[in-house]
């Protein structure tokens, strides 16, 4: 009976929902937060009006504080008269030397200084006398000034800003006038104390460099005179010099030997016939007798070449010219042959010459290493007179400048803005104190407006639901507008007021809406009794949401896995019965033969909705209980296609009348008969009656009151259900406010025109 695949599906699809929204990035809702903002503004304003009294309260009891201010401006550092860097001077054009001078305008010792000097110790308006004639400490007087003492730094300046309050002007700028005075003298002070503190520290460091620096000269002469050590510097200049030369010539000449020994070796390996390649070896061209007869060959074979040009070859001189050719290549091929035993010559003069020069070198280095020794003492006894000299020179220097600058120097501030009475008070300061009692009013307004929120527990938006549940939404039933429409028209009727009368109502006299208040009161009081809403009102919001329930539930699965419907809900007056009366009453209006069952034992109602005439009839207990048949218990009700199975007479034990097995065996005998059955049920938190049938059902739906059923509660009663391995299709939104204020902070998709003008235009509930 129960298609589980389609159960499946559905879940799976529920949690894709859930899924997609989550990653769609929705962590706040701002569209709720607005519509929650508008409905409680009336809190946002009282609020907001309660701190804007207090902030204008607050601004004509302060008292008024007159301000009194100077500019000092911190200089660039000037152009001293002597060049030195000043001993323990800070650099004017540091920020953080102007963020010092700031500090030390509010300093203790400052304000006290100020206090001795303008004799507010004895005036009783800064100091009052005490009640057991105690006097004020130093400390006291010096914090009661600096409260009313402010410094600050302009900024992208070097102005630092005095500012002097007290509600007495005069006084204000008697204050201000002399921390300025007074912290020049401290200044001044300062700087001259450390002067001569400074010129004493160098006199002294003075005589004891001075000291220090003859102890050192004379055993620097001393050290001269025992190692005849006076012209040692120049010594190590030409021993340097000596080192440098012979070590080129010690690399030229092991170069040269190297090149002969290469050229012989290779001398050894080609035939003495074969002169054009012995030529090839260099050492062997450049042998002083063969480069003289190669360029005088060179030179016969260009005349040759030039007479040529003139003469025939049995000329004289041509004849001449090639003798002399002759000769020369004989000549050199003489010498050629020779280059052996040249080269042989060449190479050992060569090498006895490198062996003396490596000699020559190793004595002079010897020497070096001697005079580096008696170098070494030297050289440290005359780096410690340069330095003595240098610090002696240096602390001369600065002793002088010292002295000189003494009194020369001037402080790095100057007075841009002398202080002056002021005329004005300019505290408080009421246009800042009421906007910011305003503001903070409206902040604090929708601070609570906001923890109001998250003090409340219940479901508020169809989204919310949806997300926290992981169950689809089948509807959301929203809430008769009667009810306010009435509460309007009585008060407009009490206030002689028509204009508040809604417009429904209006433009059609005083007589008809005074006629509509009072049978409006009448159907009020009747409203318990969960009317149906498509004999009241087809075309209202209720009657719409109750066809798109009937649609949600038509697609949840095939027809005939669906017949049976369970409506149950968390806690008491929820709306269970209502909607499950309209929903069984919808589908009778389909043409299906439908049942509806009133399983609240405890507190059965439907028979009161669909049968009031009827007195006490049998029913659900008395089919369980055996002492009625089945076809006796369910009664036709006025509407078509409509029945009742009424909860019959009161049980002591409804829990155990309500069997699985006989409930089911009732289902069936029913569905024989029926084509849908709808059964009413009892809250799941309060009972456990509903359990005891939910697993006989095919579709079991959650009724949920919107912004009153607690989460909690409506989370337990899903996973009630999900043990008893109900079949959850999803969870009804009940009682949803449309229209007003109060609307957006529940809002649904029934929102603008709908609300106001019904479905499409039609007559809204």
């Amino acid at each position: 009976m129960v298609n589980k695949g389609a159960e499946n599906k559905d879940r799976k699809s529920a949690a894709q929902v859930t899924l997609l929204r989550e990653l769609s990035g929705e962590v706040i809702d701002f569209e709720r937060l607005l519509n929650l903002l508008r409905a409680r503004a009336w809190l946002v304003i009282v609020v907001a009006v309660i701190f804007f009294a207090a902030a204008f309260a607050y601004a004509l009891r302060s008292p008024k504080i007159y301000e009194s201010r100077a500019l000092i401006q911190v200089e660039q550092a000037s152009q001293n008269v002597v060049d030195i860097d000043d001993i323990a001077r800070e650099n004017p054009q540091t920020t953080d030397f102007v963020n010092t001078v700031v500090q030390a305008l509010t300093s203790r010792k400052l304000m006290l200084r100020v206090v001795k000097a303008t004799g507010l110790d004895h005036n009783p308006e800064f100091a009052p006398p005490r009640s057991n004639g105690g006097k004020y400490t130093d400390i006291e007087l010096a914090d009661r000034l600096a409260s009313k003492v402010s410094a600050k730094l302009r900024r992208g300046t070097r102005l630092i800003e005095l500012t002097v309050e007290d509600k007495n002007p005069e006084l204000a700028q008697k204050i201000a006038f002399s921390i300025v005075r007074e912290f020049l003298r401290e200044n001044f002070d300062q700087k001259l104390a450390l002067s001569r503190v400074a010129n004493e520290f160098l006199q002294e460091e003075s005589e004891k460099l001075k000291a220090k620096l003859e102890t050192s000269e004379r055993k620097l002469q001393a050290y001269r005179e025992q190692n005849k050590a006076v012209s040692l510097e120049e010594r190590q200049n030409i021993i340097v010099e000596k080192l440098r030369e012979l070590n080129t010539k010690v690399t030229e000449a092991k170069s040269k030997r190297l090149q002969l020994e290469a050229d012989i070796e290779q001398l050894k390996r080609v035939e003495k016939a074969n002169v054009d390649e012995l030529l090839s070896i260099n050492s062997v061209s450049q042998l002083p007798h063969v480069a003289v007869i190669r360029e005088q060959l060179v030179s016969a074979e260009a005349e040759l070449a030039a007479l040529k040009d003139r003469y025939l070859p049995k000329h004289p001189k041509y004849i001449a010219g090639v003798t002399r050719i002759a000769n020369l290549k004989q000549a050199l091929d003489s010498e050629v042959k020779q280059a052996g035993e040249t080269l042989s010559r060449l190479y050992e003069a060569s090498r006895e010459s490198e062996m003396k020069l490596e000699t020559a070198l190793q004595e002079q280095e010897e020497r070096a290493l001697e005079l580096d020794k008696v170098a070494i003492p030297y050289n440290v006894l005359q780096r410690d007179v340069e330095s003595d000299r240098a610090l002696y020179e240096s602390v001369t220097k600065r002793l002088k400048e010292t002295a000189i600058t003494q009194g020369v120097e001037q402080p790095p501030f100057r007075i841009i803005e002398e202080p002056m009475v002021p005329s004005a008070p300019a505290k408080p300061r009421v246009k800042v104190i009421l906007a910011a009692g305003l503001l903070l009013g409206v902040m604090a307004g929708v601070g609570l407006v906001f923890v109001l929120d998250l003090l409340d527990h219940s479901l508020r938006t169809v989204d919310e639901a949806e997300s926290f549940l992981d169950l689809p939404a089948l509807a959301a039933i929203p809430e008769k507008r009667i009810e306010t429409v009435l509460n309007q028209v009585g008060e407009a009727i009490r206030e002689k007021k028509l204009s508040k009368i809604p417009q429904e109502i209006a433009g059609k006299g005083v007589v008809e809406p005074v006629r509509k208040f009072l049978n409006a009161r009448e159907a009020t009081a009747q409203a318990k009794r969960h009317p149906l809403v498509f004999i009241d009102d087809p075309a209202s919001l209720q009657a719409e949401a109750i066809r798109t329930l009937r649609t949600s539930l038509s697609l949840l699965g095939k027809q005939e896995t669906r017949r049976t419907f369970l409506f149950a809900s968390s806690i008491p007056e929820e709306g269970k019965t209502f909607t499950s009366l309209n929903f069984a009453h919808s589908l009778a209006q389909q043409g299906l033969r439908t049942v509806i069952i009133d399983a609240d034992l405890r507190k059965p109602r439907l028979k009161a909705d669909l049968l009031p005439e009827e007195g006490d009839i049998s029913g659900l207990t008395n089919y369980l209980s055996g002492t009625a048949t089945l076809t006796e218990v369910v009664k036709k009700t006025p509407y078509e296609n409509l029945f009742l199975l009424p909860g019959g007479h009161r049980a002591p034990n409804p829990a155990e009348l309500l069997n699985e097995d006989d409930f089911q065996k009732m289902l069936d005998e029913l569905l024989k008969s029926y084509d849908r059955i709808v059964v009413d049920t009892a809250p799941v938190n309060a009972v456990s009656d509903v359990l005891l049938i939910a697993n006989c059902i095919q579709t079991t739906c959650l009724v949920v009151h919107a912004g009153r059923t607690p989460k909690k509660a409506v989370l337990r009663a899903v996973r009630q259900l999900q043990k008893t391995g109900a079949r959850l299709g999803g969870f009804v939104f009940n009682r949803l406010p449309v229209g007003g204020q109060s609307a957006g902070y529940y809002y649904y998709y029934y929102g603008g025109d709908y609300a106001k003008n019904g479905v499409y235009g039609a007559k809204a509930g």
